[in-house]
């Protein structure tokens, strides 16, 4: 039986947008995490410099991009233990 990792339940894939397929592996972001990453941009704009504000936006998305390594990593030893993982949604929160 495949695996599907996701965060919060079946709804959480229809606002999401296909990266594409790693390992045999599906890859999914969901919506939010634009917004999210809008909302830091804008409101650290708000505050700081526009050095500072793509300094903190480029913080949070290589904070971000090591989540997908982090599963790729999880499903390649699920894989070797007789267990097949279909998809992998990424969501900004838990």
């Amino acid at each position: 039986m495949p695996i599907r990792i996701l965060v919060y339940g079946e709804t959480a894939t229809e606002w999401s947008i296909r990266l594409g397929r790693l390992a045999g592996i599906e890859f999914k972001i969901n919506i939010t995490s634009s917004l999210l990453l809008i909302l830091i941009f804008s409101s650290t704009l708000c505050l700081t410099s526009m050095h500072s504000t793509l300094l903190a936006t480029l913080v949070i998305c290589a904070a971000f991009a090591y989540v997908p390594v982090h599963e790729v990593g999880r499903s390649l030893i699920a894989g070797r233990l007789g267990k097949e993982t279909e998809s992998i949604t990424l969501l900004p929160l838990r």
